[in-house]
């Protein structure tokens, strides 16, 4: 008999948040193969309680912790799996020792999956110390890059316990290919939040390289998470004479965004700490098609990404090569083609049936 399983994300949909998108995915998958799933979250006044979703408490600090585990011990299920990310736990520290602690008093198997480890900002001392309850309370452990796994891979007691597996697209395929008319330009899109650190700068500087041998234009796809950041973006637009050429969505419907991918020719993700498995942005453009441009490290790379065939990457550090590598493919209809014809391929790698089977075969899901 197959455990019940309650899944706790700080967010779920209608509330816009990446984590919540992939922990409502993965509950319709594992429901599929057979596992009762309930999604606990925050309660925001946007998210209705029902059969499959609960929502205990507003907060996730220390006394909505104690509601939620309240709420836990009535439903008694077999795996608690913590999606992980510290804002959405309300950049409580002390939130996964409380939540190890309550997992093990209602007899449930703590599973954490850790989101974000590879972002932007830096954490603190006093969180990553926090860390140490997820990661010695947790039966198993699950992270979404390469670079993350091999890290706790050499943790003693640690490293056997941790998986990896690759997050999903949380944007279906919906679009359809908009009819283009004779001479209209190359539609280039970054997709992602917009905020610090993003190297926007260089898909404007991108941008403005294709356009001196073709007409181009960018479509910045995501929510605006630092409007000082858009303002210093939208300034170097204008100091180099693309200004008209660049169109910020901010954040808008699932189906939007489909139709924006779908009608586009190039990705441009330049991500700081290189292509992952854990990027859901870059597996929402293999699922749509398009040939990205990227910035890999060895610690993240995996054998199936492939520069040239699958994707063209070059180092962080490297943006003189990312704009050259965009220029290279916006003037390229031939490889342009090729490496989009090698997406489907790819894209498989990061299926939700492959991660959900994935997630039923670790050892706590398997009772």
């Amino acid at each position: 008999m197959k455990p019940s399983i309650a899944l706790l994300s700080g967010n779920v949909p209608p509330v816009v948040c990446g984590i919540g998108d992939y922990s409502t995915r993965l509950a319709e998958e594992l429901r599929k193969i057979g596992y009762p799933v309930r999604l606990y979250s925050r309660e925001q006044g946007v998210v209705p309680e029902t059969d499959t979703v609960r929502t205990p408490a507003p907060r996730l600090d220390k006394a909505g912790i104690t509601v939620f585990l309240a709420r836990l011990t009535e439903d008694r299920p077999g795996v608690l799996h913590l999606q992980y990310e510290v804002d959405s736990y309300d950049n409580n520290g002390l939130a996964l020792f409380r939540l190890a602690v309550g997992a093990r008093r209602i007899g449930a198997s703590l599973v954490t999956t850790f989101h974000a480890l590879d972002g932007p900002r830096l954490w603190g001392r006093f969180h990553r110390l926090a860390l140490i309850a997820g990661l010695i309370g947790s039966r198993d452990i699950v992270v979404c890059s390469k670079r993350q796994h091999d890290a706790l891979a050499k943790l003693p007691g640690v490293g056997a316990k941790t998986h990896l597996i690759p997050v999903g697209s949380t944007v279906p395929v919906t679009g359809k290919r908009s009819i283009r008319a004779p001479g209209e330009p190359l539609h280039l899109v970054y997709f992602g939040f917009v905020w610090r650190g993003r190297n926007l700068e260089t898909c404007v500087r991108a941008l403005a390289a294709v356009n001196e041998q073709t007409a181009a234009v960018l479509t910045i796809a995501g929510a605006i998470k630092d409007d000082s950041y858009r303002r210093e973006v939208e300034s170097l637009t204008e100091s180099l004479g693309v200004r008209d050429k660049v169109t910020f969505t901010g954040d808008i419907p699932a189906a939007a965004l489909s139709q924006i991918l779908t009608d586009a020719d190039i990705a441009l993700l330049p991500f700081a700490s290189g292509v992952s498995t854990g990027r859901s942005t870059f597996v929402a453009t293999l699922e749509h098609g398009l040939p990205a441009v990227t910035m890999a490290t060895p610690g993240n790379r995996i054998p199936e990404f492939v520069n040239g065939e699958n994707m063209l990457y070059v180092s962080p550090a490297d943006t003189d090569g990312f704009i050259r590598e965009t220029l290279r493919l916006a003037t390229d209809t031939a490889l342009r083609r090729s490496i989009a014809d090698n997406t489907a391929t790819l894209a498989r790698h990061f299926s939700w049936q492959e991660i959900a089977q994935k997630t039923a075969n670790l050892p706590s899901y398997r009772g």
